[in-house]
């Protein structure tokens, strides 16, 4: 993404879209997330946006590139803020709960990402991601934030089952 696309995302955190985002997320973890104390994991936490609710379920890590997210990261409360992703898929650690709020469409390999997250997901864990749907709404935003794809229902459901 570009570092000026990025910056505006942080922006626009208190925008009616990340709003609305978060409540849908709330949701859908209050749904499928009973425990509290759990380890998460953003991946791709950006600048945190999401850890104010995040942290209700238990402890959070996050992975980012952009030097200047991490440190606000940092700052927000994330446990740890992991900048490669050698640095997860080559530790010990474990999560109970990974969440990907529109990121997998900037990964080239989304498949090889898939498969690598839920290696580092305790058993019986839970996987929440969040994505730009139908490519008939490709557009110039698309572009600006360097995504390689947008996914029917029919495309994420087939890659979650094939990784």
């Amino acid at each position: 993404m570009k570092l000026e696309a990025f910056k505006i995302l942080h922006d626009m955190e208190d925008s009616w879209w990340y709003r609305g985002r978060r409540m849908v997320a709330q949701k859908m973890l209050s749904s499928f997330v009973k425990e509290r104390n759990i380890s998460i994991l953003d991946f791709g936490s950006g600048y945190g946006g999401m850890f104010s609710f995040l942290n209700k379920y238990g402890e959070v890590d996050g992975f980012e590139v952009e030097s200047d997210a991490i440190s606000l990261c940092e700052k927000r409360g994330y446990k740890k803020v992991f900048s490669s992703t050698s640095e997860i898929f080559n530790s010990d650690k474990k999560y109970d709960l990974v969440v990907m709020f529109d990121v997998l469409e900037h990964i080239e390999d989304d498949k090889a990402t898939i498969n690598s997250l839920f290696g580092i997901l305790n058993k019986n864990k839970t996987l929440v991601i969040t994505v730009p749907a139908f490519m008939w709404l490709w557009s110039i935003h698309d572009e600006q934030h360097k995504h390689f794809r947008r996914y029917s229902r029919k495309q994420i459901v087939n890659l979650l089952n094939n990784s």
